[in-house]
């Protein structure tokens, strides 16, 4: 397999420049860095989690979760008879708690 050219495309311009009139895949470098977020991310888990509390609304969201042992691999259970995660809807700063907890674990739920 032929690997995807890469381009550093910061604005519209380079953008529609260098990948819109090409009109193929490309990987993007650098497109996001402006972003506080990634400033964020880049301090840590626990400083995108802040960063997410002063953006957030307090919305349920969808959520799946599993246990250690799968090892964020989400699939069927052996047997097939259902899957090896849950399932649920819960407000959005739940999630942040709940991810807040996991942190520290070697081995954090996925």
């Amino acid at each position: 397999m032929e690997a995807l050219p890469e381009l550093n495309a910061r604005d519209v311009q380079d953008f529609e420049a260098q990948i819109v009139a090409d009109d193929r895949p490309v990987v993007i470098r650098g497109a996001a860095v402006h972003w506080p977020a990634v400033a964020a991310g880049q301090q840590g888990p626990l400083a995108i989690l802040d960063y997410l509390r002063t953006q957030a609304q307090d919305q349920a969201v969808y959520t799946i979760a599993a246990p250690p042992e799968v090892q964020g691999r989400f699939f069927y259970q052996t047997d097939l008879s259902s899957v090896n995660f849950r399932r649920g809807q819960i407000p959005f700063f739940q999630v942040l708690s709940q991810l807040e907890a996991q942190a520290p674990l070697a081995q954090p739920h996925a």
